[in-house]
């Protein structure tokens, strides 16, 4: 990258915005380090740094802590449909909806019923915080619901999604939908795009707006093709990528008009610090960060004009890594070269042929033509070779991976590209000491015992196994299933066709239920566990205390494990009810698992004196039917002064020791 080169005394701006990047990424504190730096480095600016910033932090913190407020009967209109619920913008907020009616973009309803705050498990995602972070903290529940009139950006929306629907086929309707209104809900090769690693192609950004400013202005003068943008900003819902692009052209227009000398920096700085104090939520948003990260590299590089359109491609594919790695897990080597490929196809044949037939029912040669490109697609996604899967980065990896890529592009050195990537690629497979997680999971069980050695899985439940693939764990050891309530087991087959291998699965003796009955079928290493079986791994002893005979009540055949591993017991009951059985035996413990979510009839105090546990741990989730954990089970661990840990409450509980 080049020296950031100043052209005017205006060429200020981007310091100012490197200031609101840190204070909405970190907060409040630490944008006094940047204030300090500017205060050495551009005192000319420190006022006025100092002054938007500390403008911007309380504009942050107005809008982190500003109160939610609801009521039983709402009035709102509906800005997105999910599969079986609706996300209705009030006055001052957003509420997910869930309702029998069948409801339409844009449609504004009066709802009566009752609502809850949002309380969904985080493994295998963090649903809690990306609701919030998009302005929404509760559910509602609707028991009556009034629809009105009315006139809004969303019921434009909807109708030109519904032209579509209705007067082209499938595959054109969901290739027009997806190119102009940026609506991909049925796009059906999404899923072939991410492993390409070219999806941007397909959400609307400037590639599109810089296409479609330059169709318009064949037959339309500069004034009339920004009032076009602004419209199209409210045809595609207000898009960040949408409102960055099309900004970036009318704010490039207005000021070549006045003759103002501002640099393609300055422009983008201001409509960042701009967007930014409208929401300061559009930080969270994948399509911003996208596009202000890849819009800024490429203004600020400086290649020479040998295979400059390769190493353009390569940029962007470096620079959006971290955020293509967090939300796909995986990496497409050959990802730069379909982007050249696939890019000039797109600007000199596809979008153009897009805008012109977007309005000429059943234009047989564009269905043949989304045809053609589908096919293409499905071929190249095929060739799986390329493809690598990673784990998820944290943000101080991500904070560390930019600063080796600015080293990279500054000095020149490949081997600081190499030891980067060696390290996204291997940092899965190391783990220093190790770790017991009893998963936030739901309404039910799932356990994660990893040390250097040995990944065991007890339980799985919820899609767990896509928070291992998020933290690059491709290999189980042993997957020890307590018995086959789908609560415990269900993701059995979802783990065996993933790309998780698994050396031997264990299952209770007596455990004739359906789904591991249909389990054994594929998993050909079993153990079969019953009371007084052991295995002895390296710094790691597992002793089954559970079950002695056969039940007709399958939770009396769980297995109940007793785990010695990084020097304390875990005590692990599954759904085991019948604790007094259990009493004679040594079933001291440092960590208790509570039995049976926490329900009463799994819970005998004799048990819970014996077991002595310095810590009781209950796995349940939010609003379950069932109203575990019970009453009773808390105010005895309460009376008997053992700290307990709910994981809907308290969020997935983790033991970690460094050294073992």
């Amino acid at each position: 990258m080049n020296r950031l080169k100043i052209l005017s005394l205006y060429d200020n701006i981007y310091y100012i915005a490197i200031g609101v990047l840190l204070v909405s990424l970190f907060k409040y504190t630490f944008f006094l380090i940047p204030i300090y730096l500017f205060y050495i480095r551009k005192r000319q600016i420190f006022t006025l740094t100092f002054i938007i910033t500390s403008i911007f932090s309380f504009r942050m913190i107005l809008k982190v802590f500003k109160p939610f407020r609801i009521n039983k009967t709402i009035t709102g209109i509906v800005m997105d449909v999910k599969d079986n619920s609706y996300i209705l913008k009030l006055y001052n907020q957003k509420v997910i909806l869930y309702t029998n009616n069948t409801l339409s973009l844009g449609d504004k309803v009066k709802v009566e019923g009752y609502y809850r705050e949002i309380n969904y498990p985080t493994i295998p995602f963090d649903y809690n915080d990306y609701y919030l972070k998009h302005d929404i903290k509760y559910q509602f529940f609707a028991n009556k619901i009034e629809k009105k009139n009315s006139i809004n950006i969303y019921l434009i929306r909807n109708n030109l999604i519904k032209y579509f629907d209705n007067n082209y086929s499938k595959t054109s309707s969901s290739f027009y939908k997806s190119l102009l209104l940026g609506y991909k809900n049925d796009l059906e090769i999404k899923s072939d795009l991410n492993t390409l690693g070219i999806s941007h192609l397909f959400s609307i950004s400037g590639l599109h707006i810089l296409i479609l400013v330059k169709f318009l202005s064949l037959f339309l003068k500069k004034k009339y093709i920004n009032i076009i943008l602004v419209i199209y900003i409210f045809i595609t819902g207000f898009s960040p990528s949408v409102i960055r692009a099309s900004f970036m052209v009318i704010l490039a227009n207005f000021l070549t008009y006045k003759k103002y000398e501002f640099s393609k920096l300055d422009i983008l700085s201001f409509i960042f610090i701009s967007l930014l104090f409208i929401n300061p939520y559009y930080i969270y948003d994948m399509g911003f960060e996208l596009s202000f990260l890849i819009t800024t590299s490429i203004i600020i590089s400086d290649f020479d004009n040998k295979f400059k359109t390769l190493k353009y491609s390569f940029l962007c594919f470096l620079m959006s890594l971290p955020l293509t790695v967090n939300m796909n897990n995986q990496i497409n080597i050959l990802s730069p070269f379909y982007n050249i490929l696939l890019i000039v196809f797109f600007s000199i044949i596809f979008m153009p042929i897009t805008f012109i037939t977007a309005f000429i029912r059943n234009f047989k040669p564009y269905e043949l033509l989304c045809d053609l490109f589908i096919k293409v697609i499905n071929f190249l996604s095929n060739f799986k070779l390329s493809v690598i899967e990673v784990p998820s980065m944290s943000s101080i990896e991500i904070l560390f991976y930019y600063t080796f890529i600015f080293i990279f592009f500054k000095m020149k050195k490949g081997i600081y590209l190499i030891i980067l990537m060696f390290f996204i690629f291997i940092k899965g497979n190391i783990t220093i000491g190790g770790y017991v997680k009893i998963f936030d999971c739901g309404q039910g069980d799932s356990s994660l015992i990893k040390t250097s050695n040995y990944t065991i899985l007890i339980d799985c439940y919820n899609d767990t196994y896509k928070y291992l693939t998020k933290q690059g764990i491709r290999h189980i050891d042993y997957l020890i299933i307590t018995h086959g309530h789908d609560d415990h087991a269900g993701d059995l087959m979802d783990i065996y066709y993933s790309n998780i291998t698994v050396s031997t699965l264990v299952v209770s003796y007596y455990d004739n239920t359906e789904l591991t009955l249909n389990a054994l079928n594929y998993y050909k290493n079993v153990l079969y566990f019953k009371s007084g079986s052991t295995l002895n791994l390296k710094n790691i002893k597992i002793e089954c205390l559970a079950p002695r005979v056969n039940s007709n009540n399958v939770n009396n055949i769980s297995l109940v494990l007793k785990i010695y591993v990084l020097k304390k017991v875990f005590l692990f009951m599954g759904d085991f009810e019948n604790e007094e059985s259990l009493v004679n035996l040594n079933i001291k413990c440092d960590i208790l698992k509570v039995g049976h979510h926490g329900a009463s009839n799994a819970f005998t105090k004799s048990f819970i004196d014996k077991a002595d546990p310095k810590i009781a741990v209950i796995s349940c989730g939010a609003y379950n039917k069932f109203k575990h954990p019970h009453k009773e089970v808390i105010e005895y661990l309460e009376y008997k002064k053992i700290k307990y840990h709910i994981t809907y409450i308290n969020k997935t509980y983790t033991y970690h020791k460094i050294f073992t």
